[in-house]
């Protein structure tokens, strides 16, 4: 994924949001930084799932960019206990190892979108507005 490969206007539904980032490989975490703070974002970053837990605890987020194979806990645990505390945190997994079952496991499980790597930053940014629109929409719906 190359941030500067295209010019292209700011995405105004991700301006503003607070995205974190979790990804054990740091050149990954510096590629998405600078792609997500050029379209507005406010990017948080952490290397392991257990830091990402407790970031969520302490500071508002608006979704989190998830790797899905990390040393320690993996992606689907940090999901499974977000999910179990019961918070609405859109969650976004992406993996350098796409296969049809860890997908249809994420998206069990809570994901809203599931991206590969490479990453496309166009499929990325799609991704990431679908799943900010779609929880925008749920926490707006009656209860």
């Amino acid at each position: 994924m190359d941030p500067t490969s295209c010019a292209h206007e700011r995405d105004d539904e991700l301006t503003g949001a607070t995205i974190l980032v979790v990804d054990d490989d740091r050149c990954t975490l510096s590629v998405l930084e600078r792609v997500l703070e050029k379209e507005g974002c406010t990017v948080l970053m952490e290397t392991s799932g257990s830091a990402a837990l407790a970031v969520v605890g302490r500071h508002h987020v608006d979704l989190m960019l998830l790797d899905l194979r990390m040393p320690g806990m993996d992606g689907l645990a940090v999901l499974k206990q977000i999910v179990s505390a019961n918070r609405s945190l859109p969650v976004v997994m992406m993996t350098g190892y796409g296969h049809l079952e860890t997908a249809q496991e994420a998206r069990k499980l809570g994901a809203c979108e599931y991206v590969t790597k490479p990453l496309s930053t166009h499929l990325l940014r799609q991704a990431l507005r679908d799943s900010l629109r779609s929880s925008r929409v749920g926490q707006r719906a009656p209860g």
